[in-house]
């Protein structure tokens, strides 16, 4: 009897040991290269999910609408062809928005979405920490002001999120490419 409690023991022990996390190093060389990827200021986003801010007015209705489609309140997965794009001194973007708007703009045949094709004003590029790089800027659009930040991490993963003037902030996941050339990336109006 011993015996066996020992080996579970030791088994258990194995276990944790193994199941620890273990803290990577991020490889600055890769944070250098992206450096030198967004210093090209060619770069497609694409969303893969959203994460609205959740008021308690945003849960009771994305409980509503989504609960058929599998998503929650807090992570909603999207359809493919959401994007930000940004092009030199240009950046262009088509995503859903699912949140509070704060200021009625009264356009009611209009969809929600946040579009806008626009000039990047205050564009700031940060390593943060070694461990992503930090893109943020301002834009004017129509009747919405935005702050954009997207955060990029070495897998080319990337975290979007945007801050309107008229609306709750909303968080975007999911991956962006680089490209080398202006042919290669063209902004949709």
């Amino acid at each position: 009897m011993a015996k066996k409690i020992f080996q579970i023991v030791v088994l258990c022990s194995i276990s944790l040991f193994s199941c620890s996390s273990s803290k990577e190093r991020v490889d600055k060389m890769s944070l250098e290269q992206l450096e030198q990827l967004m210093n090209l200021r060619l770069i497609e986003f694409s969303a893969e999910s959203a994460l609205p801010l959740l008021t308690t007015d945003v849960m009771k209705v994305n409980n509503a609408l989504l609960s058929s489609r599998g998503d929650s309140p807090s992570r909603i997965m999207l359809d493919k062809g959401y994007y930000l794009k940004i092009r030199k001194d240009s950046s262009a973007a088509e995503l859903p928005y699912f949140g509070e708007v704060r200021v009625a703009n009264y356009d009611f045949g209009n969809n929600s979405n946040i579009i806008f094709s626009s000039t990047i004003r205050d564009l700031n590029i940060k390593n943060h920490k070694n461990k992503k790089l930090v893109v943020t800027y301002k834009i004017e659009s129509g009747k919405d002001s935005y702050n954009i930040e997207l955060d990029i991490f070495p897998s080319k993963s990337a975290n979007l999120i945007i801050n309107a003037v008229r609306r709750n902030q909303i968080t975007y996941r999911g991956k962006v490419k680089f490209y080398n050339n202006l042919e290669d990336l063209q902004l949709r109006k």
